[in-house]
């Protein structure tokens, strides 16, 4: 009896020490796609330096919420949930600062005729 409650009490164990590390995987995992979006955003001319520093804060901020948040070795249901939020919200601002208009100088795009409604498209 003792031997089967050991056995099982070391599996449970093992068993949330790896998720906990498959956590923290992921959310690495998660950041470091975020960083090879905005460096493609720099190097496509998609993003700018303004935009690009605003966004390399913000990863910043992240991985300094994610140490904390290890620092006791643990990761709270909650801290989990505030950790996915800041990535959700981090991957919004990418897509949205690529997909706007400003643009680095000497770039050229596409982009509609301000002065005629009708979608014309040219290159400016």
């Amino acid at each position: 009896m003792k031997k089967t409650l050991l056995t099982l009490a070391i599996v449970v164990l093992s068993g949330l020490i790896f998720s906990a590390q498959a956590l923290a995987h992921k959310s690495r995992q998660h950041q470091f796609s975020q960083q090879k979006r905005i460096l493609h955003g720099i190097k496509s001319g998609q993003l700018n330096r303004h935009e690009a520093r605003a966004l390399r804060h913000e990863q910043r901020h992240i991985r300094h919420l994610r140490k904390s948040f290890w620092r006791d070795g643990h990761l709270s249901r909650k801290e989990k949930h505030r950790l996915y939020q800041w990535q959700r919200r981090a991957n919004r601002h990418i897509w949205r600062l690529k997909h706007n208009n400003h643009r680095r100088h000497g770039q050229w795009w596409w982009q509609p005729h301000r002065h005629n409604h009708r979608h014309r498209w040219h290159i400016w």
